[in-house]
């Protein structure tokens, strides 16, 4: 499962920095700097959620025992 979880990581890092230089190239360089600050906003918030789905389940599987 973390294999696929890396790969997953590594597809949507590639397509934000696809992206970010596609911007720049196009001269849209104030675009691509708000693109990627909004990208790692909403990054920092699915780890987050993840994390706490993570730990939900650890705290509900150590009260089962």
């Amino acid at each position: 499962m973390i294999l696929g979880e890396n790969n997953d990581f590594n597809l949507i890092s590639k397509a934000l920095s696809s992206t970010y230089l596609s911007l720049i190239e196009n001269g849209h360089e104030a675009a691509a700097q708000a693109s990627l600050g909004s990208a790692r906003a909403d990054f920092l918030k699915a780890v987050a959620h993840a994390s706490a789905i993570d730990q939900k389940v650890m705290i509900d599987t150590l009260y089962d025992r």
